[in-house]
């Protein structure tokens, strides 16, 4: 079976943040469409949002990928708090 390993780039799906996601109704309509740009994942037993990026990545590629992450989810209303919530990356492997 082929695999591909991507990293991924997102944030902890906390409490809050799972909250605020349910109350938009304009996110709730692109996520069930599926028209988000976005992907979840879990890891470590922990739900993220994020995007999956090919590797390998320059540090200045992986913070532009961040700024696009949180525009993404500005387009929706969804400001995150930089202090608050701190992005995460890890790999992931994609099975085909």
């Amino acid at each position: 079976m082929p695999a591909k390993v991507q990293l991924f780039l997102g944030y902890i799906q906390n409490t809050e943040l799972k909250i605020i996601l349910k109350k938009n109704t304009a996110w709730q309509t692109a996520d069930l469409l599926g028209t988000t740009g976005l992907c979840k994942c879990s890891y470590q037993q922990k739900d993220y949002l994020g995007i999956l990026l090919d590797m390998p990545l320059t540090y200045g590629q992986l913070k532009q990928h961040e700024i696009t992450l949180q525009a993404q989810l500005a387009q929706y209303g969804i400001e995150l708090d930089g202090d608050k919530y701190k992005v995460s990356a890890f790999p992931q492997v994609i099975l085909f």
